[in-house]
């Protein structure tokens, strides 16, 4: 079980060994959409656009907790086979870490929220417009280094 890991720098952060989450991906015939998750507002953050994820339990790598916590938070997300085009990986001072996952669908499907304490809304979002959103801290921090992370994997040529 997970509970909050207090922080000098930014007060506190849920996960005591950190956390990870997963930035699905694909290709629409308007072009690459990324998936983003609207924060419910009962929630650390709430009213950002953000990451489907949540804190790494005990025993579970950063990988095997984005997909468990994809998987409780989304319903129609097929993952399948799903493997990562790197990831990126946030450090706050304290030594807290997010670890995201970029993760290329077939298809931007649509798919539900499962569970609304977590997320209100999951949309699929073009890249040019992600800048638009009001995002969690942390995604706007890493939105740079994950945006380069789904061209390199999405560009003509790769799987």
């Amino acid at each position: 079980m997970s509970a909050w890991l207090l922080c000098p720098a930014r007060g506190r952060h849920w996960g005591v060994r950190g956390a990870a989450g997963l930035l699905p991906f694909a290709t629409a015939s308007s072009g690459l959409r990324v998936l983003l998750a609207l924060r419910s507002y009962g929630t650390h953050q709430g009213g950002t656009w953000g990451t489907l994820g949540g804190a790494i339990e005990d025993g579970e790598t950063p990988w095997h907790a984005a997909l468990r916590e994809a998987a409780e938070e989304a319903d129609g997300l097929d993952l399948a086979g799903a493997e990562a085009a790197g990831s990126q990986r946030f450090e706050c001072r304290c030594g807290w870490t997010y670890t995201t996952f970029p993760v290329r669908l077939a298809e931007d499907a649509a798919l539900a929220v499962r569970s609304g304490w977590e997320s209100s809304e999951l949309r699929w979002v073009p890249l040019r417009d992600v800048d638009g959103y009001r995002l969690h801290p942390g995604l706007a921090q890493s939105w740079p280094e994950l945006l380069k992370l789904i061209e390199a994997q999405a560009a003509p040529g790769t799987a």
